[in-house]
């Protein structure tokens, strides 16, 4: 799944929780909600699906399996086709709608056909697209880890990191200690298992840059470029990945983590 430049969609800036969730085919926002669904009350849920290459990707089957990975395959979901006096269409992003029961369409029992018995033309059935893996490790944005980017925003610019003569003064033991400890203070854990460390750095040829490494506390796990970039978004960074100078780093054991670095002064 890669980025093809096109601005993704923000966190919610009410203060409501954000869940984000990535494949190799899809991204997902999901914002949820206690109450106020629409038909009947009680509790609800958002789900916003796109494409990261920006492609208009619409498979019902894969819609199917992305609403069953979320919010679980006894939720329903639907999607609105509205009145074009309130159409919304800025890009290719779907919505659901997801509520425990939703009191549309027929009420009958599991019915799945295939090719060769189907009443119209149909394709066959094949493993669902979970079994690959179809939604990652969840990113969590709210309230409170608003509050912890600030916090690092604000002690990275207290503290930048001098690039000049970096790599040979980190040759020496006490000053790689000293490097270390602050980018462990200069580090957060985003939930559900993202570890994100952040700092300015001055001496670069383009001048002051930010610089962000991101990676999950999981095995065998890696940020995909979505969830990176929608965390780069909240440091400040501004266009997109194309944006940045971006590569992977090995953790020594711990995995790998997606760097990113950026002029802080956008040229545009």
């Amino acid at each position: 799944m890669k980025p093809d430049g096109k601005v993704y969609p923000d966190p919610d800036r009410s203060g409501r929780n954000v869940l984000f969730y990535s494949n190799r085919l899809y991204a997902a926002t999901v914002r949820q909600f206690d109450d106020g669904w629409p038909l009947g009350g009680g509790p609800w849920a958002q789900i916003g699906v796109y494409c990261p290459d920006g492609e208009p990707r619409h498979d019902w089957r894969e819609l199917q399996c992305i609403k069953n990975d979320i919010v679980g395959p006894e939720w329903e979901g639907i999607e609105l086709f509205p009145a074009e006096s309130r159409l919304l269409d800025p890009s290719n992003y779907y919505l659901l709608y997801c509520a425990p029961k939703i009191p549309i369409g027929k009420y009958c029992g599991r019915t799945i056909m295939l090719a060769e018995n189907c009443i119209a033309p149909q394709r066959g059935w094949v493993k669902p697209p979970r079994a690959e893996g179809l939604m990652d490790t969840p990113l969590l944005i709210n309230p409170e880890v608003r509050g912890l980017i600030l916090n690092l925003r604000q002690l990275a610019q207290a503290h930048p990191v001098q690039m000049i003569g970096l790599s040979e003064r980190l040759k020496i033991p006490e000053v790689k200690a000293l490097h270390m400890v602050q980018m462990t203070q200069q580090s957060i854990l985003i939930p559900l298992a993202f570890m994100v460390t952040f700092s300015i750095e001055v001496g670069h040829p383009c001048g002051t840059c930010r610089h962000l490494s991101m990676s999950v506390q999981r095995k065998d796990r890696v940020p995909s470029p979505p969830g990176v970039w929608m965390v780069a978004q909240e440091f400040g960074f501004w266009g997109s990945l194309k944006s940045c100078s971006v590569w992977l780093e090995d953790l020594a054991g711990h995995g790998k983590a997606v760097n990113l670095v950026q002029p802080v002064e956008s040229p545009e």
